[in-house]
This record gives structure tokens, C-alpha cells and sequence, in this order.
């Protein structure tokens, strides 16, 4: 075992001067810019829920329509109507994708003298992502600096985080995976900076750190562990009691006002509007026993109870299922697959670093939320989404233990020179990413024909039938459809969301919403398959079009004809 303990030797090599590590961190940002701004060429709209719903989020506050929305895309919120079909926005997801965006689509429209069409607002809204994208490689340059002291590694690691293959594709769209990238990871590298530094310094730090929590919850709602984390790792750090001047209860404080200074204007909207600082929809997930309960019409079934009465086989199932989807993405999304031998054999070699601990201490932490806690969101997006903070921690210890390899095998080959080698593996590893994340690029967003990308393709249903639905029943009419973000995208009616219990209570959503149309695609909840099937075979709705996907299947128009 022994290539597997620390021999950076940092302390024994010249410190790379401030200006060249100023010089790098910039020449990483420009190639950031240059690179996520020739992919955004491909992706000409948001292109699923997520980032549709953060668009249109932007979109209503850069028309000082507020925090509102246009559709109810899930119905754990308590439904507090805002008017004339307009709910209350971001009761689930987090809005700081949305608040970042709508400045880039106010100076949009004000240049261009008066309202835009979605296409051309789309691409000022892609600025905000492409500059957060360019700027998370510089966190995880800064990070490696931090760990390895190694230039090579710091440059590496930035060059991986910029392809990482299966978080390219959404680097340049309105998600928040960059955003909460660079809130979250600079969060713990700023709280990390704290140690061994003077008391007023460690203050200095603690305090931005908090801040950096704050915009980690403000961007998604698990968020939050962030603070957790950063709190726990107050009271457990190794040496935390041999450091003068320094508390535990201090530090916890000056983390909690940066983070409140925040998040407490949020929690106010939210107790104006709810009652609760946080609306109960994500505190309802804690109860699915399958992904599909996300669209229950009846969020109140959604017990602890009722959670229990499925039976320990079923809920253990799903936890399984859990695992080994998050250990997946760990695999394939934050380690690029072939490195993860590499980041394991680095993450040892880095074990006495106070920021790999506490990066270690986070990530277990996500990892165990997303899997035994919040299981279905977690599987189906969540920790991938959650995951991409570790990036900055986990590169540059993939980095870190292909040297450990190296010098391994040197010891076993004399003819091995380490010194030489390492930088042509280290190449070879970045390379190998940057062909895998085109290779998923070209596959996912380009497709055969690069002059009409297969994203662009995405949803031209919902742009066909919405512009059917709007000639036959008005701008006005109200759908329900499987994607409402989606639907407001292309034409901006109001929807919502089919419910996941059938046809009944599809009709009943339907009566209560006064929704009289239908879009029913292949990807619609399980008891409406027979309906999906023969469309024409209830009698309380009428066929009245037939569009194609993207993919050739059908996608069925109908009205409702009688009530529920």
C-alpha cells in the first residue's frame, strides 16, 4: 500500500507566482467562454423541463410579471392562485437560475425596443450560463491549488471540469448546474481557507462561506446540506481547538448571518405567500414510493404512513434502485468513468488535506441524502444535478492518484521516468475527456445533420399542436400537458401538469383548472396508457388532431367534451 500515501512534496518546490497563477485562471475563463459559446450554437432552446421552467422564470421578472408562472407543473405546493391562471413561481425549485437570468433578458428586450420572441430571448438568456460555465473551471484550478500545489494539476483539473462529458451538454442551457457548481464548491474552498489563518482572516472566510451556502440554497433546495455540512464540520474538524483565537460557536455564527443575509429575504416571500418559510413540496418527496407520485393530484396521500403501509420490500427496492443509479453517475458524471480508480487512489493520497476532508464529508453526505432520503428525485436527477460541486474536489484528486499510478509503476520499471511521464498521462486524461464529451455532444445535441441540431428538434410537437390549439380555441385556453414549462415555452398558454392517477382524476384536475384541452404524448403517467393507446375510446374526450415527436410517435389533441 505504500504508493497510495502522500507524496506530493509540495512544500519542497518553488511557489508558482501570483501573476502566473492570475494569467492561468483567466486563460482558463477566456477558453471557457470561447468553448461553451461554440456549443451554445447547437442548443437553440432550453430543451427540457428543468430549463424551461428556469426561462420562464426569468422571464416573467424581466417583464415585472413577478415570481409567477403561467401553469401548475406539480401539485405538492399548496395552490395559491395569483390570477387569471398565474400561481405563485419557485415553491419547488430554487430561484436563483431564474433571478440570475432576467437581467440578461431585461437588456435584451429594452435593446431591441420592445418584446422578443422565445428563440432570440433563449440566446441572451444562454450569457448568464456560459459565464458561470467558464467560470467554475477557474474554482476547480483555485481548489487544486489548494490540494496539490501542482500547476499541472490545477490546469488539468480546470481543462477537465470545462469538458466533463456528461455535464457539457448542459453547461450552455438554463439549468443551474454551473451556478450551484460555484456556489456550493466555493463554499467549502472558502471555508477551508479559513484553517490556519488568523482569527479576523478565518472570519473574513467563514463569513463569504456562509454567503456562498446562501446562493447554494438559493439555487436548488438540497442546497442547504451545504450550511449543514459546513456547520458539522465546525464542531469535527481534526484541530479545530489548536487554532487561537478560534471557536466553534463563532465560526458556526459568522457562517449562519452570511447564509441569512441570503436566504431571509426568500423565506419572507415564502411566508407571505404559504405561511412557511419553505413550501411542503419538497419535504412531500420524502415520501414516493415510486418516482411517478412526484404528479400526484392528491399530494396529502403522501404520509409517512402511507409510505410504510407499501411494505419494507418495496421500499427497499427503491433505495437499491437508488444506489445504483447515484453510484452510476458518480462513475460516469463526476469522474468521466475512466477516472474513477484515479479518484479513489487521489482522494487516500489527499486524506490529510482539510479540504479533501471536508469535500469528502459533503460529498458522502449528498450521496447518502440522494440515495437513502430523497431516493426517486435524487435518482432521477437530483444527485446528478447536486453533483456537479464535487467536480472541483474530485478532478484534481483523479489527477493527484494517476501520479500516485505512475510512480507505482515507475518503482517497478526502472526505465520509468516519473517526471517525464506524468505530464503525458495527465495530457492523455484530459484528451480522453475531451473526446468522450464530444462524442455525447455530437450524439445528444448535434445529431447527423450539425445545420439542424437534434436539440432543436426537442418539443416541436408542443410548437405544431400549440400552434393548432391557439388558431382553433384562442391564446387563452387552458391545457393540460406532460411538460407545462415546456408548453409555455412555445406558446405561451397556460397549463397543467397531468396528474399520475388516471383518467378520472385527469378529468377532475381538468374541471377544477377550466382546462378543456388535452396534448397527450408517449411520455405520459402509467394509468393513462390505454388512453395513449386508442384515444378514442373515452367517451368524455374528443380526438380532435394528431401531431408527431421528434421520434415519430404520435401525440393526440383532444377536448374535453362532459364533466368529470
Amino acid at each position: 500500500m505504500r504508493f497510495l500515501e502522500p507524496k506530493l512534496r509540495a512544500a519542497g518546490r518553488a511557489r508558482q507566482p501570483a501573476y502566473s497563477r492570475r494569467a492561468d485562471a483567466a486563460g482558463l475563463f477566456l477558453l471557457g467562454v470561447l468553448v461553451n459559446a461554440l456549443a451554445a450554437r447547437f442548443v437553440t432552446a432550453p430543451g427540457y423541463m428543468d430549463a424551461y421552467y428556469y426561462f420562464e422564470g426569468a422571464r416573467a421578472v424581466a417583464r415585472r410579471e413577478g415570481l409567477t408562472e403561467r401553469y401548475r407543473w406539480n401539485y405538492l405546493a399548496p395552490a395559491v392562485a395569483a390570477g387569471n391562471h398565474r400561481w405563485p413561481s419557485h415553491l419547488y425549485w430554487m430561484p436563483l437560475a431564474s433571478l440570475i437570468t432576467a437581467p440578461a433578458l431585461w437588456l435584451a428586450e429594452r435593446a431591441a425596443g420592445g418584446p422578443l420572441p422565445n428563440a432570440d430571448l433563449f440566446r441572451a438568456a444562454q450569457i448568464p450560463s456560459i459565464a458561470a460555465a467558464a467560470a467554475l473551471p477557474v474554482l476547480s484550478y483555485l481548489a487544486a491549488q489548494r490540494l496539490t500545489a501542482r500547476r499541472r494539476h490545477a490546469l488539468g483539473a480546470g481543462l477537465l471540469t470545462l469538458f466533463s462529458a456528461y455535464y457539457f451538454v448542459f453547461w450552455t442551457t438554463t439549468d443551474a448546474f454551473a451556478l450551484f457548481g460555484l456556489a456550493a464548491a466555493g463554499a467549502l474552498l472558502a471555508a477551508a481557507a479559513a484553517d490556519n489563518r488568523p482569527a479576523h482572516q478565518a472570519s473574513q472566510w467563514l463569513f463569504a462561506a456562509g454567503l456562498a451556502a446562501g446562493m447554494a440554497h438559493l439555487a436548488r433546495a438540497d442546497g442547504v446540506l451545504v450550511l449543514v455540512c459546513l456547520l458539522g464540520w465546525q464542531m469535527l474538524r481534526p484541530g479545530r481547538l489548536e487554532q487561537p483565537g478560534r471557536a466553534w460557536w463563532r465560526d458556526s455564527l459568522l457562517l449562519i448571518l452570511g447564509y441569512g443575509l441570503v436566504m431571509t429575504p426568500w423565506y419572507a416571500r415564502n411566508m407571505l405567500i404559504t405561511g412557511a418559510p419553505l413550501a411542503p413540496g419538497a419535504a412531500r418527496t420524502l415520501w414516493l414510493t415510486e418516482y411517478d407520485d412526484f404528479f400526484t393530484y392528491t399530494p396529502e396521500r403522501l404520509t409517512l404512513a402511507n409510505y410504510l403501509a407499501a411494505g419494507w420490500a418495496r421500499i427497499a427496492s427503491g433505495k437499491l434502485a437508488a444506489l445504483g443509479a447515484n453510484l452510476g453517475t458518480l462513475a460516469a458524471a463526476q469522474t468521466n468513468v475512466v477516472l474513477l480508480p484515479f479518484t479513489l487512489v487521489g482522494l487516500w493520497r489527499l486524506r490529510s488535506q482539510p479540504l479533501a476532508q471536508l469535500a469528502g464529508f459533503y460529498g458522502l453526505s449528498l450521496f447518502v441524502l440522494m440515495t437513502a432520503v430523497f431516493s426517486f428525485p435524487g435518482a432521477r436527477g437530483g444527485y446528478l444535478h447536486s453533483g456537479v460541486a464535487l467536480l472541483p474536489f474530485l478532478l484534481p484528486a483523479a489527477l493527484a492518484g494517476l501520479d500516485a499510478v505512475v510512480e507505482a509503476v515507475a518503482r517497478r520499471r526502472p526505465h520509468w521516468q516519473p517526471e517525464k511521464s506524468q505530464p503525458v498521462f495527465t495530457g492523455l486524461a484530459v484528451a480522453g475527456v475531451v473526446v468522450l464529451a464530444a462524442a455525447i455532444f455530437s450524439l445528444r445535441v448535434v445529431g447527423p445533420d450539425w445545420r439542424q441540431p437534434r436539440w432543436s428538434q426537442h418539443d416541436r410537437a408542443y410548437a405544431e399542436s400549440g400552434a393548432w390549439l391557439i388558431d382553433q380555441a384562442g391564446p387563452a385556453a387552458v391545457v393540460a400537458v406532460n411538460n407545462p414549462p415546456g408548453w409555455a415555452y412555445f406558446t405561451d398558454q397556460p397549463s397543467l401538469v397531468i396528474p399520475n392517477d388516471g383518467v378520472d382524476v385527469l378529468l377532475k384536475a381538468m374541471a377544477a383548472e377550466q382546462a378543456r384541452w388535452l396534448v397527450l404524448e408517449d411520455d405520459r403517467p402509467a394509468g393513462l396508457a390505454q388512453l395513449y393507446a386508442a384515444p378514442e375510446s373515452e367517451p368524455r374526450l374528443a380526438l380532435r388532431e394528431t401531431f408527431t415527436d421528434e421520434n415519430g410517435r404520435p401525440v393526440y389533441v383532444l377536448e374535453r367534451t362532459a364533466a368529470p
